[in-house]
């Protein structure tokens, strides 16, 4: 194996800092969910259920171990079932967010990186 390439590298330390704000971030909403869930529905809106915390939580906490693993780099089979992990969470959240909210190009932007990372891995040899 001659070594990690320059574009897993780049999302590797992507993954690291979004998914290290969105595991804070969705610590503290999980945490105050509770007011959360009045707010919204005092402003017309619906109360999310844990569930939905829970699940993002776990997916910012999935995002952050690739990019951890991705600069650690022992084994492009792991890069690539973790990196398909996320695509796979990503592709999810795309598909719910577009049925809540709309097609929104924010949301697919987000599946971009997780699908960048594992071209990167793939290039890794």
């Amino acid at each position: 194996m001659t070594g990690k390439s320059t574009l897993l590298k780049i999302t590797s330390v992507l993954l690291i800092v979004f998914g290290a704000m969105a595991v804070l971030m969705n610590g503290i909403a999980l945490a105050g969910m509770n007011v959360l869930n009045q707010w919204a529905l005092a402003m017309g809106g619906a109360s999310l259920p844990l569930g939905v915390y829970i699940f993002s939580l776990l997916a910012s906490a999935l995002e952050l171990a690739a990019g951890i693993m991705g600069l650690a780099w022992k084994s492009r089979g792991v890069l690539m079932g973790i990196g398909m992990a996320v695509v796979i969470v990503a592709f999810i959240s795309l598909i719910v967010n577009t049925v809540v909210d709309g097609f929104q190009v924010m949301n697919l932007l987000s599946l971009i990186l997780p699908v960048l990372y594992v071209a990167g891995a793939v290039k890794s040899e």
